[in-house]
Parts: structure tokens; sequence; C-alpha cells
């Protein structure tokens, strides 16, 4: 969440609401479909064994925390609506500062109980995603003496996707969670392979064709922005 120094609040990172709204509701259905598809296969047959109960059980929690994502990416969704949708809805209230107060506290309400359903979603996708591939490793596994190759690749697969999830999950050990997911603190800290590229310079020039021609300010003096006013100084 943005610090209330802000003037809107902003999720962090910017594209957070859009991912979540996005595997909140094409993935977490998707998977979800598949695991009811295997619990329906799996229960009608005599001859699953203790590898079928427990690929039950797994896709069973896989159903019941997916389910639980949609419906909580869907609640983060109906909150997170822009600051442009926002004044577009009441154009008679942006001339007026305490009618702007009004929709930056509403907007800075929803933007907390949205920021709380994305966690939500998070952990219950994150769990779900675990608890399916638990369930596909108990499918993958075959029975003794039933060892070939294909059925061992399969199995490896399955298990190096298991042990890929933990480590982003849990972020340990860091230097392979930040190889695998980078966050902006392993980029400081120097934990990922890659080097940090900093911000590149701009000339007077490529600022002016951008924001277009205007007076220096007081807040960039060395940008013709409009950011802070007409700069009184020299």
């Amino acid at each position: 969440m943005a610090s209330r120094e802000e003037f809107w609040s902003k999720p962090r990172p910017l594209g957070h609401a859009i991912s979540t709204t996005t595997f909140a509701s094409i993935a977490a259905p998707l998977l979800a479909g598949f695991s009811i598809a295997a619990v329906v296969t799996l229960v009608g047959r005599a001859d699953r064994g203790l590898r079928g109960d427990l690929a039950i059980a797994f896709f069973s929690l896989a159903i019941a925390c997916l389910v639980f994502a949609i419906q909580s990416g869907s609640a983060a969704a109906s909150r997170h609506i822009s600051v442009t949708e926002r004044v577009a809805l009441y154009p008679e209230k942006i001339r007026d500062p305490e009618r702007i107060h009004q929709i930056r506290s509403e907007q800075w309400r929803d933007e907390a109980i949205a920021s709380h359903h994305r966690l939500l979603t998070r952990l219950a996708y994150n769990t779900g995603i675990l608890a399916f591939l638990a369930g596909l490793l108990c499918v993958a596994l075959p029975g003794a003496g039933d060892w070939n190759v294909p059925r061992a690749v399969a199995v490896i697969i399955v298990g190096s996707a298991i042990l890929v999830e933990i480590i982003q999950q849990a972020h340990r050990p860091r230097w392979l969670a930040a190889f695998l997911a980078p966050s902006d603190e392993d980029l400081e800290l120097g934990y990922t392979p890659f080097r940090r590229r900093g911000v590149p310079p701009m000339s007077s020039e490529f600022v002016t064709q951008t924001l277009g021609s205007g007076q220096r300010t007081s807040a960039c003096p060395h940008c013709p922005c409009r950011c802070a006013g007409p700069d009184t100084g020299s």
C-alpha cells in the first residue's frame, strides 16, 4: 500500500491489482475445473488405492482454495476503481475541495479493502496451486513394479514444479528465489545475477519534446514541467 503522504492510494507494484484479477478470473477457474474433473474420475474408480485417495483429498483442497480465490479476486476488483473513473462519476465535484477530500477518502478506504482481498486471493491461490500439484504428483506416482522412464520423468517434473512453487512462496533460499521471482528489495541488495539498471539521464530537449514547452518550476528546476507552478527565482 502507498504511504499517507501520497494524494491517492496506489497498489505496489502498480500492476498488482490487474495481475490478481487475471489469475483469479482465468487461471483459478481453469485449475478448479481440472480438479473437479480429476475428483469425479478418481471417485468412480474402485482400484484407485491409497494414492488415489490422497489425490482426491489434494484435489478437493485445491477446488476449495481456488473457488475462494475467485470470490476474493472478484471482491478486490469491485473495490479497485481507478481515480479517473471516480472523478468522472462526479464531474461537478472536482472544483470543490471538500468533495475532492470525500472522493479521496473513499478511494483510500476502497483500496485498503481491495488490498486485503488481494492478499486473501494470493494466499488461497498459492495454496490451491500447491494442492493441485500434490494431487497431480499422487496421480503420476506409479505403483510397485510399474516404474518406467516416462513415469519417472513425469514424477520428476511435477516434483520440481512443487519445489519451485514452495521456493517462490517462502522466498527461501533467498538467492534462488531472487533468481526465479526478483523483488525490488532483491535488486537493491544485489541478490539477483542481473545487473541493476539505473535511470538514464534525460536532456532538456527530450523533456521538452515529451512534456511540451513550459516554464521551469521551483520543484523541478531542471525540466520544463509545471508540477509546482512557475519558478519566480533565477
